[in-house]
């Protein structure tokens, strides 16, 4: 039961150092974490603004397609009514 309480607290303080080594390696990179996931946060609403603007121009070209359709169709009848 000695042997294993030793054994115990060995592994305790081998995971603690283990542990205190990861804490000190963290700080550095993730001091930039905030700003890295704010600067990925901004591209993404980017993206979002770009691609409502996409869906609008693409309503708008739909729209003027079917002005022009409406127009060619009007001149259409126009030009028989002449003819006839």
């Amino acid at each position: 039961t000695k042997s294993r309480m030793k054994c115990r607290k060995q592994i305790r303080a081998r995971h603690r150092m283990e542990l205190n080594n990861l804490e000190q390696s963290i700080p550095s990179s993730a001091q930039d974490l905030p700003s890295h996931i704010e600067k990925i946060l901004d591209e993404i609403n980017k993206l979002e603004i770009i691609t409502n603007d996409i869906y609008l121009l693409k309503d708008l070209l739909s729209a003027l397609k079917a002005t022009k359709q409406s127009i060619d169709q009007s001149a259409d009848i126009e030009n028989v009514q002449r003819i006839g």
